[in-house]
């Protein structure tokens, strides 16, 4: 068999060199094999990794609320916390329940009413600042602060053993309570996630494919790349919940492409009557370099993301970006194996190509470019100045269902309460005098409901030193006094950026330092980060995707004009959430331009670089024509596999963060597929004279062969 083999590629290759194709052709069962045993290690390697559910744990280190956080973490043993709402209960089964809550592993404190008033006294007797710190109409509020922080195992435990004591009616308001609702959903539904997108993707293959059985072992070789990138994320430490949610889904749907132009290029190779395994070599050979072109177009967008200050963008750039590089490969060395294998079953089992004939739209299209072209024209600065105005979230909560259990918890609380954020103020301990007068400048603040600190604890006529420890290191510890401060707006509204820097200013003209931390303060300073993050990123994906376009074509003018109608693209898309009133989470915002120009510029290289090629043989309308023709079918099918599967998880994510991400990724690669079939060929057309003057070699059009010419003058 080998000999057989070596011998007839000898005598068509005319060379005794063996080639990479030819390698994988002739080891291909030696390769499977060790695919599989790749499996095992790869399996145990996604259980061990470590999912990170806390988004500000990304913000760099010299952030001030990290700062800050870090402070408390190490002097104050206090990391997160959680409010717990027992609504109509007698205080003192409160009581019992605050007791329980102490004991739990991973609880560092626990404070309520009863703590500074014996719960025997009448509730209409005690001091309103009380009330309104630890009552809520009557029901008793628990303030229950965490030792770790709100992802780790232990918080999640303990937020469960609150749960689990009280029956289920206590109301926990907190990012901990949200921390424990996304961990329990994403293990829940994640595996749907990539059931639809499976299914999804098999649909779109079974009609543009001509066996049924094609597309099955496509999918389980993309299948076989993205058990190994999920699993060689254990070497990262961890990755966001984000990542492990729409990673695999993504993996999936952007590296379709590679295995279809191998399937392609089999079916071409062995239509010249070729033996299957000469054709299978020599389909690797052509095909090699179109897929390391377009994986490395990909991984410029998504590795452009790396280079972003929060480090969630590490996180998805670099898990996206060694995705697509075993997608990439695992299609050149496993697939031919597989294809080899089952071809008889195949042939078996071959039906028509449902996809139609681009050749009546390709005809449409040249006859009607430049109205095409200056429809885009017309549109250019419109959709730029209204994806400017898309509107933002920073929320977790936003982020959710609005029936899980941690939102409805959410707002309960806060109708009842009045309280949505607590923020954790730091500044040095000078003494309860100057800690008193600014507790009083801060309940000035309109957004401050209440503010608990030791000044508020203690008569003013009683010495700071004849407190008793136990009373005060919950407030001093390493030479800095610490406040909490109770907010009624939520984090990321303007009210509460508004409310931050007034208490900020208030602390600064007391003390020479001052540190806030906690969720909004969190939030306050990812915004910041973030705005400057989402310049670097598209600017760094710009420029990287178009020097790779440069180099691949010898053209200074081809990535401006392929990477402009993809940038359309992106707009209109952007522009179209603007216009209908959708909000985006930050994180889909940030990524959406890098990754939608890697995952689409693929259909504009192909375009480009079929109409290049006809160019040798055919006038410039007639090679425009044909490559509209050609690349039609791959283009729609590989933009209906990523919008298959994006908005397919979209419509069943629990969690919108991850969902909206993946529905504003489908509607681009529809956009972007519409953009490449419609625009992109007029643009090309149009720009011919200036192609040929800022490109080598770039083809003069031939007068062309009779091909309906009528119909496109």
């Amino acid at each position: 068999m080998v000999n057989v083999l070596t011998n007839s590629l000898v005598e068509y290759q005319g060379g005794v060199i063996l080639g990479f194709g030819t390698f994988v052709v002739r080891y291909r069962k030696v390769i499977m094999v060790m695919a599989i045993l790749l499996l095992v290690p790869s399996v145990f390697g996604y259980i061990a990794t470590d999912i990170k559910y806390d988004v500000t744990d990304y913000l760099p280190e010299t952030m001030p609320a990290r700062q800050g956080q870090k402070f408390i973490e190490e002097h104050f043993a206090q990391s997160t916390m959680v409010y717990v709402l027992l609504p109509d209960w007698p205080l003192w089964q409160a009581g019992e329940v605050k007791t329980a809550i102490a004991e739990l592993p991973g609880v560092s404190n626990v404070h309520w009413l009863g703590d500074v008033e014996h719960i025997s006294v009448p509730v209409s007797f005690m001091p309103e600042q009380l009330r309104d710190s630890f009552l809520a109409d009557g029901s008793p509020v628990i303030l229950v602060q965490f030792s770790e922080g709100a992802s780790s195992p232990l918080t999640e435990a303990a937020v469960a053993g609150i749960r689990d004591m009280t029956n289920g009616e206590a109301v926990l308001s907190g990012f901990p309570a949200f921390i424990a609702d996304i961990n329990k959903t994403l293990s829940r539904e994640q595996w749907y996630y990539s059931l639809v997108a499976v299914i999804a993707i098999l649909v779109v293959l079974s009609f543009s494919t001509s066996s049924t059985l094609e597309p099955i072992l496509l999918l389980v070789t993309v299948g076989f790349a993205v058990v190994y990138n999920m699993g060689s994320n254990v070497l990262l430490g961890s990755i966001s919940y984000i990542t492990q949610s729409i990673a695999a889904v993504l993996q999936l749907a952007v590296s379709m492409d590679y295995g279809i132009f191998l399937i392609h290029s089999f079916a071409e190779e062995q239509a010249a009557e070729k033996s299957a395994d000469v054709a299978m070599a020599t389909a690797i050979k052509k095909t090699g370099r179109a897929i390391a072109s377009s994986a490395l177009t990909t991984v410029a967008g998504f590795v452009a993301l790396v280079f972003m200050q929060f480090g969630l963008g590490k996180d998805l750039g670099l898990v996206m970006a060694k995705g697509v590089f075993f997608s990439a490969v695992s299609v050149l060395v496993i697939l031919p194996g597989l294809l080899l294998t089952f071809q008889k079953a195949i042939a078996r089992y071959q039906h028509r190509t449902y996809f139609p004939s681009f050749r009546r739209l390709a005809g449409w299209v040249v006859k009607r470019r430049g109205a095409l072209v200056a429809l885009m024209l017309v549109m250019l600065i419109p959709v730029f100045l209204a994806q400017q105005e898309v509107g933002i979230f920073y929320s977790m909560a936003e982020g959710l269902s609005e029936k899980m259990v941690s939102v409805v918890d959410m707002e309960r609380f806060k109708e009842t309460f009045g309280v949505a954020e607590v923020v954790q103020l730091l500044v040095p301990d000078t003494g309860l005098k100057t800690e008193r007068e600014l507790v009083r400048r801060l309940e000035e603040i309109p957004a401050v409901k209440s503010v608990a600190s030791l000044s508020q604890m203690v008569d003013a006529q009683i010495p700071e030193s004849f407190l008793p420890e136990a009373a005060t290191e919950q407030f001093r510890q390493g030479g800095y006094a610490l406040s909490t401060i109770q907010l009624a707006t939520k984090q990321g509204e303007p009210a509460t950026e508004t409310a931050l820097q007034s208490i900020e200013a208030t602390a600064a003209a007391l003390y020479d330092t001052v540190y806030l931390s906690g969720e909004a303060p969190l939030t306050s300073d990812l915004m910041e980060v973030t705005a400057d993050d989402l310049s670097r990123v598209n600017m760094l994906s710009v420029v990287a995707i178009a020097l790779i376009i440069a180099i691949a074509f010898g053209s200074l003018t081809v990535p401006v004009l392929l990477v402009l109608t993809i940038q359309f693209a992106i707009w209109t898309n952007l522009s179209i959430a603007s216009l209908t009133g959708t909000h985006l989470y930050f994180v889909t915002y940030l990524v959406l331009g890098a990754i939608q120009l890697g995952a689409t510029v693929d259909y504009a290289i192909l375009l480009t670089t079929k109409y290049k090629e006809n160019l040798t043989k055919y006038s410039r309308l007639q090679a425009m024509q044909i490559a509209v023709e050609q690349s039609g079918r791959s283009i729609l099918t590989s933009s209906l596999a990523l919008t298959g599967a994006t908005v397919g998880v979209s419509l069943i994510s629990n969690i919108r963060m991850a969902g909206q991400m993946c529905a504003m990724l489908g509607m681009g690669a529809a956009i972007s597929m519409l953009t490449i079939l419609f625009v992109l060929p007029g643009v090309l057309l149009l720009s011919q004279p200036l192609l040929a003057a800022t490109s080598l070699n770039w083809p003069k059009a031939q007068p062309g062969l009779t091909r309906e010419n009528s119909e496109m003058v």
